[in-house]
């Protein structure tokens, strides 16, 4: 029981540290496209990714996902252009 319990603890620690991972290039990809669209800075990029996440009530990962062509319907939130 207790050698289940902790594998089980084990690969659930190993699946959010998968998804963290997922989650950061997808992040890292949808700055580069914002700052390359936007002609800013890969920091400011970010900043207009994190203001419409919090103005639309998502997480920078939604948001950061509408923004990629290739991760068309990996979330439901809706993506606007104007970032």
């Amino acid at each position: 029981m207790v050698n289940a319990s902790k594998l089980r603890q084990q690969e659930q620690r190993s699946e959010q540290l998968q998804e963290a991972l997922e989650s950061r290039v997808v992040i890292e990809e949808a700055k580069g496209i914002t700052a390359q669209q936007h002609a800013v800075t890969i920091d400011q990029a970010y900043q207009r990714m994190r203001r419409h996440a919090r103005t639309s009530n998502a997480s920078i990962r939604i948001v950061a996902e509408r923004s990629l062509p290739w991760a068309s319907g990996l979330s439901s939130v809706a993506f606007r252009t104007d970032l």
